[in-house]
């Protein structure tokens, strides 16, 4: 009963801080973060600086915090400083890690400058994110096994590297699904929502309303939040004959798809009011709306449907959150 209580007695906002907007950029370069059918753009902010990886991914752009563009790092190719295709961007203690397409983990400077890069191997069949704390690296991802016609295997999503050498460790995490859902919903450009905290990882996958708490060291599960609630659920699923049509169909079923029904886009937790923050976007008739979900540490739902002021894409060491609002502009926001 008391918990109850104190779980309804607790009320968050979003507090708008500033807007930034991104300015000074050269015409030859393309830049656009509004968000893509088949792919979102890549954020780190730091206290100085914002690295943003844009379409077609193969650089990023540093700003001031102000939004003056400083420089553009790195260019399309092969070389130790250049990029094939920037899957994800993760910032830890004094150093940038990129990873990009051919397995490959970049190491920057807080300024841009080149440190060094390396290969990664035994990797989840698509990789999706990087997270790193104080001893690992991890890659986050689809995975799967083809077992025969319209059968597949679901393999560990999560796989953990040193942070120094980027030696393989472990793989955990094997998602619980059957080959149905994995048909009809594994098709988005990014299939899991993930935050890490020093020692846990927290993995939601964007279709379904579960978010799922690992021990990094270990690998296993600590605690599994289903989420009942009566705005977010399962959406139904993508039209697959339509999908497997060619590129243009499917780009036109998921359109469709994400555009027509409710979905998780992000989550974060805060350590200060050990909450969750868990952001989704809910379809409209004619638009989509971005809404906020705040879950205690024990998976409580203790506020839902806290309209957000766009698309929540990061937090940064602060735990400001920021939120993309149009091509070129953020905000940034606190939870009060």
């Amino acid at each position: 009963m008391i918990g109850t209580l104190l779980v309804a007695l607790l009320s968050f906002y979003v507090e708008i801080l500033d807007t930034v907007e991104f300015r000074g950029i050269p015409e030859e370069i393309v830049f656009d973060i509004t968000d893509d059918i088949w792919a979102e753009p890549r954020f780190w902010i730091d206290r100085h600086h914002i690295f943003v990886a844009s379409p077609p991914y193969t650089c990023i752009l540093m700003f001031s915090r102000t939004g003056d563009f400083i420089k553009k790092i790195g260019k399309k190719g092969e070389a130790p400083e250049e990029f094939l295709g920037i899957v994800d961007i993760y910032g830890f203690s004094d150093t940038i890690y990129v990873y990009s397409i051919a397995n490959k983990i970049t190491l920057l400077n807080l300024d841009g400058t080149y440190v060094r890069s390396g290969l990664l191997t035994y990797l989840p069949s698509l990789p999706e994110a990087i997270k790193v704390n104080s001893k690992s690296l991890l890659v986050i991802g689809e995975n799967w096994d083809y077992i025969k016609e319209k059968k597949y295997k679901l393999l560990p999503a999560v796989y953990k590297y040193n942070r120094t050498d980027f030696q393989f460790i472990a793989s955990f995490f094997t998602p619980p699904y059957s080959s149905y859902v994995f048909k009809h919903y594994f098709r988005m450009p990014r299939v899991y929502a993930v935050d890490i905290a020093e020692d846990e990882i927290f993995i939601a996958p964007r279709f379904d309303p579960v978010i799922y708490i690992y021990d990094i060291k270990t690998g296993k599960e600590r605690r599994v939040f289903k989420l009942s609630s009566c705005y977010l659920g399962r959406p139904p699923p993508m039209d697959l004959e339509r999908y497997l049509m060619g590129p243009d169909t499917a780009r036109k079923v998921l359109y469709d798809w994400k555009h027509s029904h409710t979905f998780i886009e992000n989550l974060f937790y805060i350590p200060s009011k050990e909450i969750i923050v868990l952001a989704y976007r809910e379809a409209m008739k004619n638009a989509c709306s971005d809404y906020l979900m705040i879950l205690n540490s024990y998976g409580e739902i203790i506020q839902d449907r806290i309209k957000a002021p766009g698309r929540l894409v990061f937090k940064d060491t602060d735990e400001n959150l920021y939120f993309v609002v149009d091509s070129i502009s953020i905000i940034i926001a606190h939870i009060k």
